[in-house]
């Protein structure tokens, strides 16, 4: 059984969640809902590389005909998803400078970097994960075909 279809939605629901927590945060005076999504942001992003390896060992499994009658469009999603794994360092880096300095100023603007990093980031994933469903819905790839009764 191939894990990547069920496990390919995570990054997007976590990364996207964290999206909405952190804008939340910037008009609630609720605090703990930077703390929420700075976890599912951490969440997310642990879940990108084993969404990305799970669709390279799932593409594997796909026949040789298939992979060449459909390499471009294979090759966009996973030029995507690494673009995803690699992106995810910036927000990463911008959240850690966060946390550990100092300066009030400083924290802000490193708050803001990654709030705008975790936007570019959430659209990319979906845009990712949009490609992969085209795979999917519109070209049959990954689906058994079943024989009528």
């Amino acid at each position: 059984m191939l894990i990547h279809p069920p496990l390919s939605s995570v990054p997007a629901v976590f990364l996207l969640t964290a999206t909405g927590l952190e804008l939340l945060s910037y008009i609630s005076a609720w605090k703990s809902l930077r703390r929420i999504g700075d976890a599912l942001f951490i969440l997310g992003i642990l879940a990108l590389p084993c969404t990305y390896f799970s669709g390279l060992s799932a593409e594997e499994s796909l026949s040789l005909e298939t992979v060449q009658s459909h390499q471009q469009f294979l090759d966009a999603h996973e030029g995507l998803a690494r673009l995803s794994l690699f992106a995810a360092t910036l927000p990463l880096l911008f959240l850690l400078l966060a946390n550990f300095l100092k300066s009030p100023a400083q924290k802000q603007a490193f708050r803001a970097l990654f709030c705008l990093c975790l936007l570019l980031l959430s659209g990319l994933v979906i845009r990712t994960a949009f490609l992969g469903g085209e795979l999917v819905f519109e070209r049959g790839l990954g689906v058994r075909q079943t024989t009528p009764r």
